[in-house]
């Protein structure tokens, strides 16, 4: 191998894994072996550092090791260590991931070289320490692909050629609107490119994989566009017996470590748990505010069908997508307090997660549920027929407006229908031939109650109660057609 600026070798290794230092509890800083090779990329805001780069150079190439504590342009996992390495010193825009460059040095090789997920400083280290070593064999082979011509852009024309396949065209087209448009499309591209392939690094599929299911990629490899990695690893493996191969030491597992402290966290029976607590919970305070609502609305008539019992099976809708909605977001508490060992090995994964679940919608879908439903209930309440002295309310419609109002004397008849339970309940027929009924409101136990404090303002209008005897079968609809 020819002489290099910086020889990185096992011993060089050794002390920059032992110089790995984490500053703070959620960002984890790796230090090269001297911290001039340290470069930091910065966003927008010169104080929020989002990846830390050690540039190893050679001479006719270089690797930069790159760890990205939040998701960036480039990872689509948070924590993330990877290798870019550059086989041009002249070319600032294509890099290479060492998945592009090792099967063609070394197919039998598939080892995890892209590592998500990392929760803790020793796993960092360890990653750091497993991702170089496993690198160090392939130094001289990188050099002489970098310091060859034809090896050289023949490795840079099978990266656009693939990039070529995931796009469906020739990427290096020249669009005819200038060079400066072209390159800044090239770029484009490409950044969206390597995050397409790191995404199967941080698959599920690759997790088993790397633990040692070799058959877990077969399912993903030829379904549509995938990198040329993926579909080498499905080939390499097929056939290889099952659990006799790792692509990763456990030690430095992460993405494993990661699906299965997040399968265990999230378990069905887990959440029957929470939902067992939320859904009496929701309940009760649905039901409260239900009829603190009605109470209020109704309180001056003389009988507001909202504020019975039977009415409550309007809001049972509601106390379920509310129960549900609550379970999500209690969850970590019922895992906290319930599952400690389950929570203890998935909160690091979650804390890192939570940032960029902020930019979602689900987080804010779920108390967007919650507000819903109190909403619901509280429209619900405001549903209903109210009687007064002079006059009859009708609100029927859920979403807010004025209630229609009915006087009695447009009341043309009052009919009394008995219930197979022995009780009775209203139909009132309007001149207009609407129908408000009160089978649903009136029970055995307050038909008595009701009758005492309508009949008297029948009789002051000069409104008769027919005893008839037919059913009305609509008992889920008090007002039919107004």
């Amino acid at each position: 191998m020819p002489e290099t600026t910086l020889h990185y070798d096992s011993a060089a290794i050794v002390e920059a894994f032992h110089s790995l230092l984490p500053l703070g509890d959620e960002i984890l800083i790796p230090f090269s072996v001297t911290e001039d090779t340290l470069k930091r990329n910065t966003s927008r805001s010169s104080d929020e550092i989002t990846s830390y780069l050690h540039r190893f150079e050679f001479e006719s190439f270089f690797l930069s090791v790159i760890y990205t504590p939040k998701r960036s342009d480039l990872t689509s996992a948070p924590s993330t260590l990877e290798v870019r390495i550059s086989l041009d010193r002249s070319e600032t825009l294509y890099f290479f991931m060492p998945t592009d460059l090792i099967p063609f040095i070394n197919p039998k090789d598939m080892l995890c070289r892209y590592y998500p997920y990392i929760e803790s400083p020793e796993r960092l280290a360890s990653c750091y320490r497993d991702l170089l070593e496993s690198l160090v064999p392939y130094l001289d082979d990188f050099e002489r692909l970098a310091s060859n011509d034809e090896t050289r852009e023949r490795a840079y024309r099978d990266l656009k050629n693939e990039m070529a396949r995931c796009y469906g065209e020739d990427i290096d087209k020249e669009s005819g609107k200038g060079e400066d448009y072209d390159r800044a499309l090239a770029a484009m591209r490409f950044f969206h490119f390597v995050k397409w392939k790191s995404s199967f690094y941080s698959s599920n599929e690759y997790a088993a994989f790397c633990s040692g299911n070799t058959t877990a990629l077969s399912a993903i490899a030829f379904r549509g566009a995938r990198p040329d990695y993926i579909k080498h690893l499905a080939l390499s493996s097929f056939g290889m017996p099952q659990g006799n191969f790792t692509a990763v030491r456990k030690e430095s597992a992460s993405l494993p470590a990661c699906v299965e402290a997040t399968r265990n966290a999230r378990n069905t029976k887990i959440f029957a748990i929470a939902l067992a607590i939320t859904l009496p919970l929701v309940a009760i305070l649905l039901t409260l505010l239900y009829f603190a609502v009605a109470n209020a609305v109704g309180a001056d008539s003389l009988f507001y069908s909202a504020t019975t019992a039977a009415a409550y099976i309007d809001i049972l809708s509601s106390v379920f997508i509310g129960a549900f909605a609550l379970g999500i977001v209690s969850y970590p508490l019922i895992l906290r307090l319930f599952f400690k060992k389950r929570y203890a090995a998935y909160r690091p994964y979650r804390d890192m997660n939570r940032e960029s679940e902020k930019k979602t919608l689900f987080p804010k879908t779920r108390y967007l549920l919650l507000f819903l439903c109190v909403m619901f209930t509280i429209f619900t309440a405001c549903r209903g027929v109210r009687f007064y002295e002079d006059r009859i309310l009708v609100q029927s419609r859920f979403i807010p407006s004025t209630p229609i109002q009915l006087d009695y004397e447009d009341v043309k008849s009052v009919e009394a229908k008995d219930n197979a339970n022995g009780s009775f309940y209203y139909v009132i027929t309007m001149e207009n031939g609407d129908t408000i009924s009160l089978a649903s409101f009136m029970t055995k136990s307050n038909c008595e109650d009701i009758q005492n404090a309508l009949e008297p303002v029948f009789e002051r209008y000069g409104i008769t109660v027919d005893d008839g005897s037919d059913a009305f079968d609509d008992p889920f609809d008090p007002v039919n057609g107004v």
